[in-house]
């Protein structure tokens, strides 16, 4: 299962989306931009998309979540198997916290940087997560804070508002 990104304005990723609704298809915005997220075991309907395996998986993203989180995190070639051993853990660990609609944790196709996608039922519902004190303790875990050889470059967290689909 893959699942691919491409990024664009509000009113370009509206029309493939409209155009391709049998696709499971997560369309968001920051206010500036917009993301379109295809999740599929085929291939991409996107010309130029950005390329991730999905190496765990909890929820839909084809439900109802009302926002989202990308986390990148970029990791050496030498810190991927133990990455994603630990990220496995995690995943299991937010499925239960209020709110959570859905988790991927995606293995870049080319270069580096691996995203942790959650959707969330409300921006409160992530923030309510985020600030959780036994969450914090796990996330630094997971993400060896100090290992400079695991993880070249601090995390980046990007957020965006799920687009709802226009019912007729």
């Amino acid at each position: 299962m893959h699942v691919y990104i491409a990024f664009g304005t509000i009113e370009y990723l509206s029309k493939i989306k409209k155009n391709n609704l049998a696709e499971c298809m997560l369309f968001m915005h920051d206010g500036e931009s917009a993301v379109l997220m295809h999740e599929t075991k085929g291939t991409t309907i996107f010309k130029e998309p950005k390329k991730y395996e999905i190496i765990d998986k909890r929820g839909s993203i084809c439900s109802d979540g009302g926002f989202a989180v990308f986390t990148y995190i970029s990791v050496t070639d030498e810190g991927k198997p133990l990455f994603e051993q630990q990220f496995k853990e995690l995943s299991r660990f937010i499925e239960s916290h209020s709110g959570f609609v859905a988790l991927r944790v995606l293995r870049p196709l080319f270069k580096n940087t691996y995203i942790i996608f959650t959707l969330w039922e409300t921006e409160q519902d992530f923030n309510k997560w985020d600030q959780n004190e036994a969450f914090a303790n796990h996330f630094k875990k997971a993400l060896g804070m100090s290992d400079k050889l695991i993880f070249p470059s601090p995390p980046r967290v990007k957020k965006y508002y799920i687009v709802k689909d226009e019912k007729e």
